[in-house]
């Protein structure tokens, strides 16, 4: 396992409950009319110097985290949107977001 902070399962299993608390509210908010899209953008929190320690065990973490997060989203009607910077790991190029994106797989 990596050693860094955003890698610990924990605060993990807090995005995915924030995302799926989002998603609950887009769908309340798109039901009532309000909300006119379904999607939601998220990034991977870490920053590229942190995920750079370690990018091949950083991008599965950042990846699993997602899959789940996509699940969640997905049990409301729900869709993620991961918007590539330069600020965050595994998202900070059209390379790493490519691989990070193919290992989503959703």
């Amino acid at each position: 396992m990596v050693d860094q902070q955003w890698a610990h399962q924990e605060d993990r299993d807090r995005f995915v409950e924030v995302v799926r608390k989002a998603s609950e509210f887009g769908y309340k908010l798109r039901k009532e009319g309000i909300r006119t899209n379904n999607v939601i953008r998220i990034d991977s929190a870490t920053s590229v110097e942190e995920w750079a320690k370690n990018p091949t065990e950083g991008t599965k973490l950042i990846a699993e985290t997602f899959r789940r997060a996509c699940d969640a989203a997905a049990e409301y009607g729900e869709r993620l949107a991961a918007e590539g910077e330069i600020c965050w790991g595994g998202m900070q190029s059209w390379k790493s977001m490519l691989d990070t994106l193919e290992m989503v797989d959703s």
